[in-house]
């Protein structure tokens, strides 16, 4: 369950050039990753390797975040700087324990035609995830730092369309991201001198069915790949890996005005 609560204040009274901000703070109590094996119970129990001891893991999210837009163009060119920290509670079953994301995100979205709100957004992201943890099969090397930057440059597409009465949109966005880890531990092997190559591929389109409800089918590829450049290297099986989510819901939407 994802509790989320957004606020909108309009900072100017003019509509030729508005500018506004957006307030945003949601909470999901649990989120559940999936399964692992623990191979130390597993063998401390004295269990088959066919038969492992396994636990889920799971953690609580908490965001917040503040987001600045400005209108330049008479609605035709807009710019929008945003603030977002992202806090995770990890339960016992992570080497990691606790994590907060600051992410710090400049884009410019243009419209170019008054008939037609298609629209194309160009954003620049940076951050750092601060982040404290244990290292596998490393005995003694407990509560380490293990945090590191991020930064990338995407582009968003958004197509919308009128069927009558019922209207859709298809939104399109790809976003390169370099995460470059900041441990100065030699004994983190995994981590000392290595950067993660990740590419967010998402597509989502939303069609009006019938007064309020909306069916929406989102498309989602992640894909990562690790580089080291202190002379370390690891199998790509333990660093890289291809990520495809698939997700059909029905939305239903109902605004009150208060005067």
């Amino acid at each position: 369950m994802d509790e989320t609560a957004n606020q909108t204040v309009e900072l100017t009274a003019s509509r030729r050039h508005l500018l506004a901000l957006d307030l945003s703070l949601s909470h999901i109590p649990r989120y559940y990753l999936g399964e692992i094996r623990d191979i130390d119970e597993t063998v401390a129990a004295q269990r088959p390797n066919n038969n492992p001891i396994r636990h889920s893991l799971t953690y609580a999210q908490t965001s917040m975040g503040a987001r600045l837009t400005q209108d330049v163009v008479h609605g035709r060119l807009s710019v929008a700087g945003e603030l977002e920290r992202v806090h995770r509670q990890y339960n016992r079953h992570f080497l990691e324990r606790v994590n907060d994301n600051d992410e710090w995100t400049l884009a410019a979205e243009a419209t170019p035609s008054r008939r037609w709100p298609a629209s194309a957004r160009v954003t620049w992201l940076t951050g750092r995830l601060q982040a404290r943890g244990d290292l596998p099969d490393t005995l003694g090397i407990t509560d380490t730092d293990i945090s590191y930057d991020h930064d990338g440059v995407g582009v968003a597409l958004a197509l919308p369309w009128s069927l009558g009465p019922r209207r859709g949109r298809l939104d399109a966005s790809l976003m390169p991201e370099v995460r470059t880890y900041t441990t100065t531990d030699k004994f983190d092997l995994l981590r000392f001198g290595r950067e993660n190559h990740r590419r967010d591929v998402r597509l989502r389109v939303t069609q009006r069915v019938w007064g309020p409800v909306d069916a929406i089918v989102a498309w989602e590829r992640l894909t990562s790949r690790a580089e080291f450049h202190r002379g370390i290297t690891f199998p790509p099986e333990q660093t890289n890996f291809d990520q495809e989510q698939l997700g059909v819901q029905l939305r239903a939407r109902w605004e009150l005005a208060l005067r």
